[in-house]
């Protein structure tokens, strides 16, 4: 029995001695019994003896008394509690569950989409509403995956409402609607810049780009300390098409790469800075994005990498010059180059603060 177990069960005996405590009968043997996650459950038992569980790390039991026993649900789960009596010895089975309201509102919040709304039923999760795409809508039903065991997707993928004048990049500006970010689409991919306060403005901002279903560059920044890990971790695998995001301590890989082999190094990639990595990756050889002409790529390159950086093509390979005032410079043309073009080489330099920006000949 556990310290935090004998503690609880000593003030339950001195409150039981005052007539304050309700106990509610034991069922049947062999019938489940439910204790929400962090709660505790106090179970009438005459004549019991001594108690066990056989998974201490799913729930914790104690004998409170001679008639009542303690049931402390610690993480979800199942597992087996036996109790001795005069008789013999009895079995139940313990099914310790979170609280389906505070889960419901942990998996909205991660979906991160407005007009999706979530309920949890005996571990399975149900999504209604309207996702603004397919993608969102498969998006949506992963990381309900990551919570529950059975996902019932109801979702109905809506029109955008977007106005036929107004371009995508301030569409999704308008909908981030944080002052400080700043979003540009380049070939096939969205690329978020700029500056956020906390982790939860970043996975949002991300999100919302995300539900357009193209690949998306996160470059924010957080106001103060480091990096997010899923941004630490998108710059090591420097695949825009890569999805990145964190629920929980989980890191979630998604969208589609070109080849089995991408797909692998992309994971090992994840799983170098944390062992809890999510691969939901598929594998597409049709999903690149098309430059009409080598011209046209240079001169788009020209128009959306960082002041200082130049570019040229040798052969299939594309060259990154220059010199940029920061790593976030060098790490955007370098990511930027990388959604156009599958071959790119950089030889971007980084000047120390304070000297004048450098400019190719």
């Amino acid at each position: 029995m556990s310290r935090f177990a004998r503690v609880v069960a000593w003030v339950l005996i001195v409150f039981c001695t005052c007539g304050a405590a309700l106990a509610s009968p034991l069922p049947e043997e062999g019938a489940e019994l439910f204790v929400i996650s962090g709660r505790s459950r106090l179970l009438s038992a005459p004549g019991v003896l001594r108690v066990a569980v056989s998974d201490p790390e799913v729930a914790d039991v104690a004998v409170v008394s001679s008639r009542e026993v303690l049931i402390n649900g610690k993480e979800p789960g199942e597992t087996s509690l036996h109790l001795w009596h005069a008789k013999g010895r009895d079995s139940y089975r313990v099914v310790v569950y979170r609280d389906q309201r505070r889960l419901e509102e942990e998996i909205i919040k991660s979906i991160g989409l407005e007009g999706i709304g979530v309920g949890v039923v005996n571990r399975t999760a149900i999504l209604e509403g309207r996702a603004p795409s397919s993608e969102a809508k498969e998006r949506a039903a992963a990381i309900a995956r990551a919570y529950v065991d059975e996902v019932v997707d109801l979702l109905e993928v809506g029109p955008g409402g977007q106005d036929p004048c107004q371009s995508l990049d301030s569409l999704i500006e308008e909908l981030i609607d944080l002052p400080k970010v700043k979003v540009q689409v380049v070939g096939d991919a969205i690329f978020l810049e700029g500056t956020v306060m906390d982790e939860a403005a970043y996975q949002r901002s991300e999100a919302l780009a995300r539900a357009f279903g193209k690949p998306v560059v996160n470059l924010l920044q957080l106001g103060e300390g480091d990096p997010p890990l899923q941004q630490v971790i998108a710059a090591a695998i420097g695949d825009p098409a890569i999805h990145i995001t964190r629920h929980g301590e989980t890191i979630f890989l998604e969208g589609r790469v070109g080849t089995d082999l991408e797909k692998e190094r992309a994971e090992k990639i994840a799983q170098a800075f944390t062992p809890q990595v999510a691969s939901l990756l598929q594998v597409d050889s049709h999903s690149s994005h098309k430059i009409d002409s080598k011209e046209d790529l240079l001169q788009e390159l020209r128009e959306s990498l960082s002041p200082g950086v130049g570019v040229r093509l040798y052969g299939e390979t594309l060259f990154l010059e220059g010199a940029v005032s920061s790593e976030t410079d060098k790490e955007r043309s370098e990511s930027i180059a990388k959604a156009l073009w599958p071959s790119v080489r950089s030889l971007i330099q980084v000047l120390p603060q304070g000297a004048p920006g450098g400019q190719l000949a």
